[in-house]
């Protein structure tokens, strides 16, 4: 099934854009250039998409978020409007203990009743069921609008939405769905709280996005989740499970960055494909997929024989489904190569420097992909 080709590249490290597979992308942001409307860009994957290795502690995860490379794109994306990383899906599953060390901006305090909870986008959602205190979210930008995204059960408490004292009710009880809220409030650079009301059972947060709605902007999501694999992000059984949730968000935009646990987790190659498939078309339903080829690991923790036969089935699933691939492997050359000039952190996670490159290259994608559908911009 897996084969080794010799392969032309767009470039040394982009291979099979056409129009066909990054339209809506292209499409998307160049209405965020023209003032229509926000781009939206999801980026899924497992620590090495939430930053861990750039980070301080244990793990090399405590203010990770910050220096991920989805992070790093703000300054990378290079189109000339905001980029922004003003968003939270998820506990990266690195939630615990609290108060948040991976993201500061979640300014959850201990024994507030708040903990890590089942999975959806971004690691597991945020739970509360016994406590109304307050699990605050501050995004560090100017904004007057918030996407919430939650869960919907039968039994679900209502929860609120305040800034500055101006609370808005949200009712999360109703047939099992995934939950959309749009909050607005002043623009400021606002602290948003959401707090449980004890009117039902459980509340279940899993993200949000803040920002300045007379501003069009990239909107840049950081999905990482640390230990994650085909396996953790193809699930379908509820409605807010990881693949049911990309299907449900207005992704236009959604890079897919999973391998390195699989391969490691010894998940067969037979499964990681049909996974794969499951992840790459939960995203196509509203927008484009990209995979990503991981960054590659020290052949003392992975040979390369299984880290180059895990790069050919994704290569395999986007010849398939005709998906663009970017390729980290080709832009760090090796492990050894890369970790002599500073970009890893540890033998498997990148360094601040490590993800900064990362992000260059995800800018350069980006608008090679608008180019390729006819739209002016710089390289």
């Amino acid at each position: 099934m897996i084969s080794n080709p010799t392969r032309v590249f767009d470039s040394n490290t982009l291979w099979n854009f056409n129009e066909g597979n990054t339209s809506i992308l292209a499409d998307a942001a160049n209405a965020a250039m023209s003032g229509v409307a926000n781009v939206n860009m999801a980026f899924v994957g497992n620590s090495t998409v939430a930053g861990r290795g750039a980070g301080t502690g244990v793990g090399l995860t405590a203010g990770a978020r910050a220096l991920s490379f989805p992070s790093a794109l703000q300054d990378y994306l290079g189109l000339g409007i905001p980029a922004q990383a003003s968003s939270f899906f998820g506990s990266a599953n690195y939630g615990d203990p609290l108060p948040n060390l991976y993201d500061p901006r979640l300014g959850v305090a201990s024994g507030a009743g708040w903990a890590e909870s089942i999975g959806s986008v971004g690691g597991a959602m945020w739970l509360n069921s016994t406590t109304t205190d307050p699990f605050p979210f501050s995004p560090g930008v100017q904004a007057n609008e918030a996407k919430v995204y939650y869960q919907i059960a039968p039994g679900f408490d209502t929860f609120t939405l305040d800034v500055g004292g101006a609370t808005t009710p949200i009712d999360a009880n109703n047939t099992a769905a995934f939950g959309t809220a749009t909050y607005n409030f002043t623009l400021s650079t606002p602290t948003i709280t959401v707090r449980r009301t004890n009117v039902g059972t459980n509340t279940r947060i899993i993200g949000m996005d803040a920002y300045n709605n007379a501003v069009k902007s990239a909107r840049l999501w950081n999905m990482g989740w640390g230990g994650s694999t085909t396996t953790t992000w193809a699930v379908t059984t509820n409605p807010t499970s990881p693949s049911s949730a990309l299907a449900a968000l207005p992704i236009h935009g959604g890079f897919i960055d999973l391998g390195i646990n699989d391969r490691d987790g010894a998940v067969a190659i037979t499964a990681f494909i049909s996974q794969l498939v499951t992840i790459v078309n939960a995203i196509r339903t509203n927008g484009n997929a990209i995979l990503v080829i991981p960054v590659p690991s020290s052949t003392a923790s992975t040979s390369l024989a299984v880290q180059l036969a895990y790069d050919e089935a994704i290569y395999y699933v986007a010849t398939l489904l005709n998906v663009p691939v970017i390729s980290l492997r080709a832009l760090y050359g090796s492990f050894a190569a890369a970790d002599a000039i500073g970009y890893y952190g540890d033998t498997t996670h990148p360094s601040a420097l490590g993800y900064a490159a990362i992000a260059i290259l995800f800018g350069q994608a980006v608008r090679y992909a608008m180019r390729i559908n006819g739209y002016a911009v710089a390289g």
